[in-house]
């Protein structure tokens, strides 16, 4: 039995894994890795929200988050964003039929990747460990955190995801 691993883009592209976490006492954060095709590691970064309504919020809010932060590390060939939740990716493609409370999140993100050469979102059994673990590095006393350089607390998950890369 395969053990699933981290899918690369193309020759060229990006991938940019996100997550969002929601904690029983009402706080949340997100957490967001970007790799090329060979699963070099081109930045993370993590948010804390000291509230958090639910799951499917924060994870909508880590769409969001992830969007921004590939843009501001300049990646303009962001071909694909993974997420590990079914109900955004069904949200988000129902694009303007659909009349949620997230459908403001969702219409700033679709502004926010127009400017992006490639914008799509998929589905991601597994594999996010990487994004989960950065979203953990933050708190109400280090509310955003960035990292150009891969973060001690995610290189072994790296090298899981990605074992056929650094093969």
């Amino acid at each position: 039995m395969k053990v699933p691993s981290w899918n690369p883009p193309g020759d060229g592209w990006l991938k940019c894994n996100f997550d969002g976490a929601c904690y029983p006492d009402g706080k949340g954060a997100t957490g967001a890795v970007i790799r090329d095709h060979n699963g070099t590691f081109h930045g993370g970064s993590a948010k804390w929200y000291g509230h958090c309504m639910d799951a499917l919020t924060m994870e909508a809010l880590a769409f969001r988050d992830a969007v921004i932060f590939a843009k501001q590390r300049g990646a303009t060939r962001v071909v694909v964003f993974e997420t590990d939740c079914h109900s955004l990716i069904h949200l988000w493609s129902m694009e303007d039929e659909q009349r949620s409370m997230f459908a403001t999140i969702l219409r700033e993100i679709h502004d926010l990747g127009s400017s992006l050469v490639s914008f799509s979102l998929c589905y991601a059994r597994v594999c996010n460990l990487v994004a989960h673990e950065l979203a953990r590095q933050v708190s109400s006393s280090s509310v955003m955190v960035e990292w150009l350089q891969v973060p001690s607390c995610v290189q072994r998950y790296l090298e899981t995801d990605c074992n056929h890369a650094l093969e």
